[in-house]
């Protein structure tokens, strides 16, 4: 049996958000032979959502789970939050997807993947300190899953705590060596609090390994620009920018470069990075 009436607050929760996500998944419906989304049987409407959400087409994997959610049987609602939880932080709609999580969290108080989600939404709404025991609790329920070092190692970088930061790094590395998130976040780190050297160790050998994507040269390219190595940081920078925004870095590095305070240093590289 349903128990719809768990679910009026959520959907208020997420009312806000509806016009960005409306309409983006009624075209997508062929792929189960469905007429309407309301009407399509959980399980399709989940694969079709996951098929998006893979495709990295996320407003309207978002649309399809929020739609399971609605008609989802008891048992079934929980991997629609996930579903829908993933796909709002994808969007950039941290505070929704931090509602989403916590509902999941009422269907299951120690599940993984909602623990991290809620404290990643934590993180990026710039709210670190009230992501941290989440992360204790994700930690706790998966502590093989190197996601969550990640996560908690950018709140605690964030709040000033950056050798504890480097350390949950390092166990994360120690689950996936060349796992290159964790390469670039703790290299930056290190840059951040003055250890260039060992920065650039880390860093220089994601420029030729797999899975690496232009955020990361650009995090190689900001810590030689830290160095006061322009000449490497314009080489490494020119692999993915245009001149203009080669220049434009390189102004940065050299105003971060000034600063002595490694947490501002964070702070002024996130807000760059977010424009």
């Amino acid at each position: 049996m349903k128990k719809t009436n768990r679910r009026y607050s959520l959907r208020a929760a997420l009312l806000a958000g509806s016009l960005v996500l409306a309409g983006c998944a009624n075209d997508q419906l062929a792929v189960f032979g469905a007429d309407a989304t309301a009407n399509a049987p959980i399980d399709a409407l989940m694969r079709a959502g996951d098929l998006k959400y893979d495709e990295g087409d996320y407003r309207s994997a978002a649309t399809l789970y929020r739609s399971a959610y609605d008609s989802a049987p008891d048992d079934q609602v929980l991997p629609a939050l996930l579903g829908l939880g993933r796909s709002l932080a994808a969007t950039g709609a941290p505070q929704e997807a931090a509602e989403v999580y916590r509902e999941a969290l009422n269907v299951d108080p120690e599940n993984a993947e909602a623990l991290r989600g809620i404290a990643n939404a934590m993180v990026s709404i710039g709210q670190p300190a009230l992501a941290l025991p989440y992360y204790d609790r994700a930690w706790a329920a998966a502590p093989n899953d190197w996601r969550v070092d990640l996560g908690h190692g950018v709140a605690l970088d964030l709040l000033g705590q950056h050798s504890a930061a480097q350390s949950r790094y390092r166990d994360g590395l120690a689950k996936q060596p060349t796992q290159p998130d964790l390469r670039s976040n703790l290299g930056l780190s290190l840059a951040l609090t003055g250890n260039i050297d060992n920065a650039l160790t880390l860093l220089k050998p994601l420029l030729g390994a797999n899975g690496t994507e232009a955020r990361h040269r650009q995090t190689l390219a900001m810590v030689h620009g830290l160095a006061g190595d322009q000449t490497s940081a314009r080489e490494i920078a020119s692999i993915d920018l245009t001149p203009r925004a080669i220049e434009q870095n390189l102004a940065f590095y050299e105003t971060i470069r000034k600063m002595e305070d490694p947490t501002k240093r964070l702070k002024a590289i996130r807000a760059h990075m977010a424009q």
